[in-house]
């Protein structure tokens, strides 16, 4: 997300310098700054610091004197200090142990422990009596330690690339777990530098690469400040810490002074929220305070200068070059060299933005002359309306609009919101097709007077009502708890049900309730997808078309056959499926599986349950715009499901129905796999040679991990493993079929309604 991205540059730069730090280490003795520093980096330095200033550092920079070596990675300070982690002032200190948990083996957690007292080891003998697994977090009290608690892992005697995964993944759910707990402070030994025998530099790569692409995907993390505390005496991986070190922020300082100019700086802590959403006649039209070039839409609006010089000034225009690639710009000028006059519109592909077409145009100043003998908020209104026609002749559904003229143009904010909001409902009115369906109004939170933009949004959709046509209050949206958090497993038990806010058919603007009581009609409609999402379904189709997946293990009563993938794997068409009873049905299967999560502290995820072989294939490799949705606190995931050319219509309006199935692998239930290949075992070919699949939707809950071939009716009980237990009222919510018996892995749930047949394949 760009630091400047408001319409017309109406915004403020966010240059935050290295702020200095503190340290709570031993003194470093002053050649080791030599030993890492050549004479050619302190000149390269010099050089940027003079040329960049203060922005040197916005993003990563690397400082030192005789007491600290601190590395900024995005908004994180690591800081690099010789001395005890047992003595670390912090709010999570780091023992790297082994797997069962012995805190009086190795020389680093035997310290801990004395440290400690004995109360840390009973923690762990008491939570974690079987110990854990290479990777894993163990979360324990502080004991006699200042800290508020103690992260426990084992990593394996180091051999090979093998040991970089192993590391890598502890790491990661190190600094997730401090996020998910709000922690803010971080202390880590040098992992496994010691008796494992890690390269010191592999290792301080490993790290370091971790936090950068820890805080590149968790814009909200707590987490401010990590410590790797060296052992005194080890100068040698000490060295090789500042090395890797000062090696990064070189490296990332060069990048910038080559090719990035302030403005491109990523902003941090914006706002990013749905304000508010009223109808405007059959347009819903959604307020949303956010960056533009996160929307995912069928058009983008881009307002910018005559020239279409993309990159002529900070603002919307610049950070939508930033997102797009250089093609965005070239489109602009080959098509238009001439650039465009105010009013007009230009028309680019999306590229790397999730659109499918960017619609440009320039718009005079407040204070200037008129164009062509009419006002700005005239020419304004015209530009409105032309995006709407050209969207609507291209059957879009989607269009998001800046809150166009405010910034740098000067225009009053409550001229741009009346007359936009006019022009939408007088379009609405003239129009006579109805391809468009939402319009957002797209606010960025970095500007000065944001708020302001929002408040007279938010003011007079409240008080529109287009003649003739129905309209709707808008909903203000409600404050979101931090995910994670025992609170936004509550919300989301407790929340309105509505729609994905990609649905087009039966859109977000009303609650599922509401569609069900006021519907003409069916409840499910079949949707073309969008370009995008069709690529995004085919690459993971395609993706996952192999593996462990053929011949495949048959389903009870059918052994005697060998099954086959059946066809090559072309995709001819995508649809999604919006079937308004089903997927009510199966949201409140979810937000049952959210109380759960409250009120037990959490659900494993699949890949950290034990007997599992990992992430789900699906969610590893899909593109994020497609699981972003999803909700892993309940181990939400997609999967493919095949099935029979004759069987589709009944599925689509019914559901997938385990009382009609034949027992599987693991009993009596509904099957997703995470192959595609794995699925197409299970379909057969209409006359053109056409087979179907879909791509389902599960909410899996609590995963038990069977390896053996059983009858299951429904899942085990947590306590004892029995399928029928008078005993005990925990049981899992589904199987996992992994391992053991079982070539390929498969995800089974015993409640028709735990899956919604979201998508539907039709490939040969």
């Amino acid at each position: 997300m760009s630091s400047s991205e408001s319409d017309d540059s109406n915004t403020e730069s966010s240059n935050n310098c290295e702020e200095e730090c503190s340290s709570e280490g031993t003194q470093d003795s002053p050649e080791s700054l030599s030993e890492s520093t050549t004479d050619t980096e302190d000149e390269l330095f010099r050089v940027m610091d003079k040329t960049l200033g203060a922005r040197s550092k916005t993003t990563v920079g690397f400082t030192h004197n005789d007491t600290r070596r601190v590395l900024t990675v995005g908004k994180i300070n690591v800081r690099i200090v010789k001395g005890l982690i047992s003595e670390e002032q912090t709010d999570v200190i780091v023992n790297s142990s082994n797997k069962n948990l012995d805190l009086s083996k190795g020389r680093a957690s035997k310290a801990l422990l004395e440290a400690a007292s004995k109360s840390l080891q009973s923690e762990c003998n008491s939570k974690y009596p079987s110990g854990i697994d290479y990777g894993d977090v163990a979360v324990t009290g502080p004991g006699d330690l200042d800290c508020k608690k103690v992260f426990h892992g084992a990593l394996p005697k180091w051999e090979g690339p093998k040991q970089e995964k192993v590391l890598k993944e502890f790491v990661i759910n190190i600094l997730e777990e401090c996020t998910k707990r709000k922690m803010k402070s971080l202390a880590m030994p040098a992992l496994g530098t010691g008796y494992l025998s890690y390269p010191a530099d592999k290792t301080a790569a490993i790290v370091f690469g971790c936090i950068d692409e820890f805080d590149g995907d968790n814009d909200d993390t707590s987490l401010k400040d990590i410590k790797i505390v060296v052992f005194g005496e080890d100068k040698g991986t000490y060295d090789a810490f500042v090395a890797k070190a000062r090696q990064r922020s070189l490296g990332q300082r060069k990048d910038r002074l080559r090719s990035a100019p302030p403005s491109r700086q990523p902003a941090t802590n914006l706002v990013n929220r749905t304000s508010c959403t009223s109808n405007i006649g059959n347009i819903q039209v959604k307020v949303i305070v956010g960056s533009m070039a996160e929307q995912i839409v069928d058009v983008i609006v881009n307002s910018s200068s005559p020239n279409l010089k993309l990159d002529n000034r900070p603002g919307l225009s610049q950070s939508l070059l930033e997102v797009a690639g250089q093609s965005l710009q070239d489109d602009c000028d080959e098509n238009y060299p001439n650039g465009i006059k105010p009013g007009e519109v230009a028309i680019t592909d999306g590229y790397n933005l999730k659109c499918q077409k960017v619609f440009h145009g320039t718009l005079p100043g407040w204070y200037s002359k008129r164009s062509e003998s009419l006002l700005p908020e005239k020419v304004m209104s015209n530009f409105v309306t032309k995006c709407l026609e050209k969207a609507e002749r291209n059957s879009f559904k989607t269009i998001a609009f800046p809150a166009l003229g405010t910034g740098f143009l000067k225009y009053p904010v409550d001229i741009t919101v009346t007359k936009m909001i006019k022009t939408i409902g007088k379009f609405e009115h003239d129009r006579k097709s109805n391809s468009i369906s939402e319009v957002r109004i797209v606010i960025y939170p970095g500007s000065k007077d944001w708020t302001e933009i929002e408040k007279e949004f938010i003011d007079q959709l409240s008080d529109h009502k287009p003649t003739g046509k129905p309209t709707v209050q808008p909903v203000l949206a409600k404050k979101i708890p931090a995910r994670g958090t025992k609170e936004f497993l509550e919300f989301k038990y407790r929340e309105d049900l509505k729609t994905p806010s990609y649905w087009t058919e039966f859109h977000s603007g009303k609650s599922i309730k509401d569609w069900n009581t006021r519907r003409k009609g069916p409840p499910f409609k079949f949707v073309d997808v969008d370009q995008k999402t069709y690529n995004y379904i085919v690459g993971i189709f395609k993706a996952t078309w192999g593996g462990n997946a053929g011949p495949v293990t048959p389903a009870f009563g059918l052994h005697g056959f060998s099954l086959q993938p059946s066809g090559s794997g072309h995709v001819i068409k995508v649809q999604r499926i919006e079937n308004i009873y089903l997927f009510e049905r199966y949201q409140q299967e979810c937000q049952r599986l959210f109380r759960k999560a409250a009120t037990e502290g959490g659900i494993q995820p699949v890949e950290k349950t034990k007997g599992s072989s990992g992430a789900v294939v699906t969610t590893k490799q899909m593109d994020k715009s497609l699981t972003s949705h999803l909700y892993p606190e309940i181990n939400e995931h997609y999967f493919f499901h095949g099935t029979k050319v004759n069987r589709v219509d009944v599925i689509v309006s019914q559901g997938l129905d385990c009382r009609l199935a034949m027992s599987g692998r693991v009993g009596c239930g509904v099957y997703g796999a995470e192959r595609s290949s794995k699925s197409a075992a299970y379909v057969d070919q209409n006359s053109n040679g056409e087979s179907k699949m879909f791509l389902i939707r599960m909410c899996l809950g609590d995963v038990c991990v069977s390896k053996n071939h059983v009858s299951y009716k429904r899942p085990p009980c947590k306590k004892c493993g029995k399928e029928i237990c008078f005993t005990h009222v925990e049981c899992y919510d589904s199987v996992m079929a992994d391992g053991g018996a079982f070539a390929d892995r498969e995800f089974v749930v015993y409640d028709r309604y735990q899956s919604y047949p979201e998508y539907l394949i039709t490939y040969k």
